[in-house]
This record gives C-alpha cells, structure tokens and sequence, in this order.
C-alpha cells in the first residue's frame, strides 16, 4: 500500500492541531487539543531529523490465544527485610501515599521475599521492645495485614520463608495464613536457590537434586500443619533447566511454577535495554513449555532491568518504561500469570522510590505498570506485525469490555511508525492512550513524563490523565495512525 503524508513544513507541522494521514485505500484524522500541541510542539520527536516514516504493518485477527490474563498480573516485590526494618517505613496502614500508588496500579501482588528473606528468622511472639532487623514477629505480619487492608482484598500476598538459614516454621506460615487468608497467593520456601553455593549457603555442586529433597522435607512439615496454605517454586535466577525438573516432580505440591529475571548486569545500556531480549525469548519459552506439560501457571515472581540494585542512568530513566510495559505485554502474551517488579529503599530500579525526606515518588518504571493496568488486558489476539527494520513491538488484545486494541512500543528514539492497522471487523474509530516524555532526549529522561497528558501527582500520589486522541475512521477495516519515536501508545478500536 502506498501512503502519502502531506506536511506543510517544520514550522507548520509543529502548530497544526490537525494531522492527516492520507492512503490510497483511507484517511485517518488524528485530532489534537490545544494543550497537546504545545506539548508536541516542545517534543523532538517532530524534529527535522525524526520526520523519516516507516511503514509499519499490524493486522489483528478475531481469534485468542493462550489464557485469560489475570486481573493480578502486576505485582510489586519487595525485600522482606523492608517489613521490620524502620529505616523503610513501607507498610504502615498510615502511609497515605505509598498506599495511593500501589492502588492506582488496580489489583495486583505484594511479593515479600528477596535475598533477605534468607536472612530473617521468625520468632513466634510479639515484638515487644526489641529493634532486631534480622527477626520477624507476629506483630510486624499483622502490621502488614492492617497495610494491605487498606489495598483491598483483590491485593494478594507472597511471603518468602526462610531455607538457607533456618528450619522453616510452621508457626510462621500458620499466623502468616490465618492473618491473609485466602489472600496469601503463595509462600516461597527460599530464595533463589540456584545461588546458594555463591552465596556460602551450600557447597559447590548444589543442584536441583539437593534442592528438592529440602523442598519437600519442608513442604511436608508446612502441609501436615497448615493443609491450606498455598506454595510456589523453585524462585530460581537463571538455572531454567531447575524449572522443568521441578515441574515434574512438585506438581502436586505448588499453584504455580516462579522463576526471576534480570535483563542486564551492572555494565547494561539504555541502547541494550531496548534491543530485542532473546534470553526472555528463551526463558519463557522454557518455563512456558514447563508450564504446559504440567498443567500448572507461571509467574515472574521478582524481576527488573538491572539485578542487583539496578543502574543509575539505564534502570530510572524512561526507557524503562517502554522496557517494562514492553515486558508486561510480551509475557501476558505468552501465558504468565503475572510479573512482579523488585524494588523499594533507594534502588535506582525501584518504580516506586522512598525519598531522603521520607516521601514518596515515582520513577519512570512506574509509568510501564501503570499503563499496563489503563490497558486492561484480558486476552491476547492472533496477529501479524510487519516492522519493516524499525525497532517496535505490538501486542493486539481484548480488553475485559471486549473491546480489540494494541499496545504499541515505538522504542526507536528517531524514527516515526507509519502503523497500518487491519482488523477483523470495521474500524469505527480509535482511541488513543500515549506514555511519552517531553525532554529532547526521550530515552535517558527522568522527568516530563506523563501517561495521557498527566503525571503523578507527587503531593497526594494521585494520577488522572484524561488527555487522548480520537482518532476516525472511514468505514473500512483498516486504519493508519502515526506513531512518533520514544513512545508507547495504547490504542482502543471501536
């Protein structure tokens, strides 16, 4: 298909509130208010240099795959050390704030576990006056419970236990369960335990065999005394072929099968952090394949861009939020059941980031989660994206109304999609949604960002982004939208 774009010069283009997109076959018009405008007009995605167009080709069938995603895809993971350690106030039912971010972001999962979760011992009694990091009490769970309380009951709960360092205590998963529920999603029994040599916990040569004999020994103890208490495995870090042995064998024992992810190590890029990720290809292929032969779901119960901490410059910058909702997407895709972002203190990676004044605020990773709770996705479509070289992702779905749309990923910082979209059905018209940033420099800003035309509030954690694009159409199944580089942008078909 040939298309033509009429542009009246730079100057022109950048004051116009009215874009037409002409082809052979239809005319698409992108209305624009007045705050857009000037918005676009600061943005340099419409520079001389960034008004190259690629034609770019998504055609979405009528038919599903895979299974419904679950309304707790998002998830938030957090050190379980954070739940008695004071210098991270977290989960205080009174932390106003905290409590707003998390709840714009809908339902989703509260992950309690981390390296330190290793490294904490349960004591089975009040806290009392003691100030220990390193133990937990029955008052620091029900601190927590008063906390996700305030979430509501579509929040869940995963809480790590203690295996390197500690015999597993069926007190703890007893006081832990009666307090949450049927809102306790799973309890962890360690945590990464493929680390375990290089972390001094088990000599060299520990594998998946050691492994599971300890699993099941401390299973047994937590089942015979707790029946309904709900487990997860192996929480692995990178040995994938751990997942599939203990697909085999502990089918019977767990809900659902977790591993992690960390795209990069400390010497990671922005420019690696967009490319095409095929370790996540392969792993989730692995884990998928798992997942199937043994009838069990999957969950990314603790990931991010960068382990250990994350990277200044690469994890906190707005390429993380086209990495993430990119993410998001190509694993609801591929059948997960959820994807859970570390964070918390003052990692750079941490979507959610506690402040030397100790607010709250977000970093652009935010943005990725919270636009993947705007799309509201239920299941994925058929479909058949052409790039032609330009580096974008799509994703066509059904929302829970049953409306088709595409998260779209433009992660090209120069070049603009001319996106040819070809659906099942005629296209009424089409909304809208853009996470993008103002700044010259889209892919390493830390400000300007908004998702429809708002920020975050940073007084009361509040986000009301009313701001889209109405786009018409003209009575056929197709329709051509222009999407500018740095950008995601989530379009509704009506």
């Amino acid at each position: 298909m040939k298309h033509n774009l009429y542009l009246f010069g730079v100057k022109c283009a950048l004051m116009t509130t009215l874009l037409i997109v002409c082809s052979c076959k239809k005319t698409a018009i992108i209305l624009q208010s007045d705050e857009e405008a000037k918005m676009i007009s600061k943005q340099s995605s419409l520079s001389v240099a960034s008004l190259a167009m690629v034609n770019v080709s998504l055609d979405i069938a009528s038919s599903t795959i895979g299974a419904n995603v679950p309304a707790n895809f998002v998830g938030l993971s957090y050190e379980k050390s954070d739940l008695v350690n004071p210098t991270w106030p977290y989960f205080n039912e009174n932390q106003a704030v905290f409590l707003q971010l998390i709840k714009n972001l809908k339902t989703g999962v509260l992950r309690l576990g981390g390296n330190s979760s290793d490294k904490i011992f349960w004591v089975d009694s009040l806290r009392g006056t003691s100030t220990s990091i390193t133990n937990v009490y029955r008052d620091d769970v029900s601190k927590l419970k008063l906390f996700m309380d305030q979430l509501g009951s579509d929040w869940k709960l995963i809480y790590g236990l203690n295996l390197a360092n500690d015999t597993v205590h069926s007190s703890e998963v007893n006081f832990v369960q009666t307090q949450f529920g049927t809102r306790v999603l799973s309890f962890e029994i360690g945590n990464e335990p493929d680390l375990y040599p290089q972390q001094g916990y088990r000599p060299t040569g520990y594998g998946i065999v050691h492994y599971k004999p300890e699993f099941e020994a401390s299973y047994n103890i937590l089942h015979a005394a707790v029946p309904t208490a709900p487990f997860s495995g192996p929480t692995v870090s990178s040995k994938t072929a751990w997942i599939q042995t203990f697909a085999t064998d502990e089918a019977s024992r767990i809900n659902f099968l977790t591993t992690h992810y960390y795209k990069m190590g400390s010497t990671g890029t922005i420019a690696q952090l967009m490319q095409y990720d095929s370790t996540l290809v392969s792993r989730s292929g692995i884990i998928a394949t798992a997942s199937a032969s043994s009838s069990l779901p999957y969950r990314y119960a603790e990931c991010n861009s960068v382990n250990n901490g994350g990277k200044d410059g690469v994890s906190n910058v707005f390429a993380s939020a086209l990495w993430g909702v990119d993410m998001m997407f190509y694993l609801a895709r591929k059948g997960a059941m959820g994807v859970d972002f570390h964070g918390g203190r003052r990692s750079y990676y941490s979507p959610i980031y506690y402040n030397t004044n100790n607010t709250f605020s977000v970093k652009p990773l935010y943005y990725g989660l919270l636009m993947f709770a705007l799309a509201d996705m239920k299941q994925s479509l058929n479909q058949l994206l052409d790039k032609n070289g330009l580096n974008i992702t799509a994703y066509a779905f059904k929302n829970s109304a049953g409306k088709t749309c595409a998260l779209v990923v433009n992660k090209d910082a120069a070049n603009t999609a001319l996106l040819t979209i070809t659906n099942a059905s005629t296209i009424i018209s089409a909304k809208l949604h853009e996470l993008v940033t103002s700044a010259a420099t889209p892919l390493s800003a830390t400000t300007g960002i908004t998702l429809d035309g708002a920020a975050v509030n940073a007084t009361n954690g509040t986000w009301n982004g009313t701001s889209t694009t109405s786009v018409a159409g003209t009575g056929t199944s197709e329709i051509t939208l222009t999407i500018n580089p740095a950008r995601a942008v989530l379009i509704e078909l009506n």
